[in-house]
């Protein structure tokens, strides 16, 4: 039942093509493996990405370890929440290089270690649905769902807050005080996340 419900939760359109998933050495330091997820996250990808950080970890073998890189601007709430989870659990160190928004935010906030490159910007807004006429109807069950989540990743509830009260339509982006308070490490050497 949940998982019907957040699959018809999906946040974006669900015509578009999948993210892109690939796994390359760091382009900053090439004794790290990159897991990089780009572009809109659909239905499934889920699946696509765990399968993706696993071949990094084994080519990781001799290498200093594996980083997830973000630019998306979301997509499928489900597997956004999935994706987190898996980040989560596994203490993946994660990087912000540009603007990560909707479920990427979702999945940035997850990280225990979290780095936002310059130019890096994590945004949140309401979950919707799409009402009459296509279109986009915030749907606050499904985003205190989310809130829910980003709770038990200690996302502050200030934070939390900025996302409740922001539209489909709206980005809520975080300041830099909110990432921090979020523990991010903004600007930094990013090759320090995965000491």
């Amino acid at each position: 039942m949940r998982r019907l419900l957040c699959m018809a939760l999906a946040m974006l359109t669900t015509t578009a093509s999948a993210a892109q998933i690939t796994v390359a050495p760091f382009r900053e330091d090439q004794n790290i493996i990159a897991v990089t997820l780009t572009g809109e996250i659909v239905k499934d990808d889920e699946v696509k990405f765990q399968n993706a950080f696993w071949r990094g970890i084994e080519r990781s073998k001799g290498h200093q370890g594996v980083i997830l890189e973000l630019v998306s601007s979301g997509g499928d709430t489900y597997a956004s929440e999935a994706i987190s989870r898996f980040i989560h659990s596994q203490g993946i160190a994660t990087l912000v290089r540009g603007d990560c928004t909707s479920g990427c935010g979702i999945i940035a906030l997850s990280a225990r270690s979290l780095w936002v490159a310059a130019g890096g910007r994590v945004g949140l807004h309401q979950a919707w649905l799409t009402g009459e006429k296509g279109m986009a109807v915030g749907h606050m069950g499904a985003t205190q769902e989310v809130a829910d989540l980003l709770k038990s990743y200690g996302v502050p509830r200030s934070v939390l807050a900025r996302m409740l009260r922001t539209g489909p339509y709206d980005m809520a982006f975080l300041t830099d005080k909110e990432l921090t308070d979020c523990g991010a490490h903004i600007n930094r050497n990013v090759l320090r996340a995965s000491q």
